[in-house]
């Protein structure tokens, strides 16, 4: 489709750059020395953090990808029935009532406690299938997994899990809860967790137990604490080209995959004293021209970015007044008299000179760039972009 056409059809999209997605494939594979054996995994959970987990899938694996993870069962079989022939590792929990499944589309389960895995190796006990699981270990980041702060206790729960004759043990991970931090504290945390993991697997291998996949290095573990005794690394939010802190410099460059735009729809002339959306947060105090852009917090762009952010339109930064409606916003354009109806603004991405970033918004509110993308609303096209085209438009229906 023609881009002018496609921008006249819709009021917001997001647009999603392949040539970006795989600059970052490259960037981040290179970053693995070769021979070290570590492998790199995607993440494409929560539709590919926002960025369309098919279309992500299918250009990673065209790419060579060959590990993909997710974070339940039914994003796992979207994968698989869109033509994923990689491994799919399920991040978290998987019901025991799911393990037909598992088997069927061939997925990794994570068993996150000695207890879920009972409960998984008896469903496929009782179904007579044998289901392939990563046990999680709990070396720090107090969410799932076997309790690591007792070594020798976890080495005899994860060998008992080993021992369940319906489940097929593969792998051991866990996860770092402040890699991304370059404070002396976190990284003597970071290097206690990596620690504990070492000890946990190496006594596993002194029961005769040696497991295939071995990892904990996320995004941040990666970038800032690389190491050969994670087999795996679980590249995430860097894939996609944001950073898993803005304030500290990863050694690997990536480029933001996507954007976020939408349109003006009306320009007024304000005068001294109008008042602009609900709650009268905002009351000019000079004349004004206000344009009125066609996305809103249902689209999600949050309403926390009220009379905060800037977007970007004819290449300048235009100031978000009063709060942010459901499916509208409106802007300063008072000094950008080129404006007109029907012009893009981007929320997220490069117009001209000027690039405001999720991290940029994140930064305003007190968040991360991960919610920021997640965020995106499933009611906002995925314009896929390839040699500055468009590919295809992914849209999402309701069920």
């Amino acid at each position: 489709m023609d881009k002018n056409e496609f921008i006249r059809l819709h009021r917001a999209w997001t647009e999603i750059d392949l040539d970006a997605l795989r600059a970052n494939y490259k960037a981040l594979c290179s970053s693995i020395p070769e021979e070290s054996g570590v492998k790199p995994m995607f993440v494409v959970k929560a539709n590919a953090y926002g960025h369309d987990d098919i279309t992500v899938m299918n250009c990673l694996e065209d790419c060579g990808a060959e590990w993909f993870a997710v974070s339940s069962i039914e994003e796992a079989v979207k994968l698989r029935n869109g033509g994923c022939s990689g491994e799919i590792l399920i991040l978290g929990y998987t019901p025991p009532a799911s393990v037909e499944e598992l088997v069927k589309y061939d997925v990794i389960a994570a068993a996150i406690s000695k207890e879920h895995a009972y409960r998984l190796n008896r469903e496929a006990k009782r179904r007579k299938l044998r289901i392939r699981v990563h046990i999680v270990i709990d070396t720090g980041m107090g969410r799932i997994g076997v309790l690591a702060d007792d070594i020798q206790n976890c080495i005899n729960e994860t060998a008992e899990i080993c021992e369940m004759s319906n489940l097929k043990p593969e792998g051991l991970f866990s996860h770092l809860s402040s890699a991304d931090s370059d404070d002396e504290d976190s990284k003597a945390y970071t290097n206690m967790q990596i620690d504990r993991f070492k000890a946990v697997r190496d006594g596993l291998s002194e029961k005769g137990i040696n497991l295939r996949y071995c990892h904990f290095l996320n995004s941040a573990g990666g970038e800032y604490h690389f190491t050969e005794d994670s087999g795996l690394v679980r590249f995430g939010i860097v894939l996609y080209g944001l950073m898993p802190n803005p304030k500290l410099p990863v050694p690997v460059k990536t480029t933001p995959v996507l954007s976020f735009k939408t349109i003006i729809s009306y320009i007024k002339d304000a005068k001294k004293g109008d008042c602009i959306s609900y709650g009268r947060t905002f009351t000019a105090d000079k004349p004004m021209r206000i344009a009125t852009l066609t996305a809103g917090y249902a689209d999600g762009y949050s309403r926390l970015l009220s009379d905060k952010a800037e977007v970007l339109i004819c290449g300048k930064r235009a100031k978000i007044i009063g709060r942010i409606c459901m499916d509208q916003m409106m802007v300063d354009i008072t000094d950008i008299p080129e404006a007109k109806c029907g012009d893009v603004a981007v929320l997220i991405g490069s117009q001209g000179d000027e690039t405001i970033t999720a991290d940029e918004l994140a930064g305003l509110y007190g968040t991360i760039g991960y919610e920021i993308v997640c965020n995106v609303g499933m009611r906002v096209p995925r314009v896929i972009i390839e040699n500055g085209d468009i590919k295809e438009v992914v849209t999402y229906k309701a069920k």
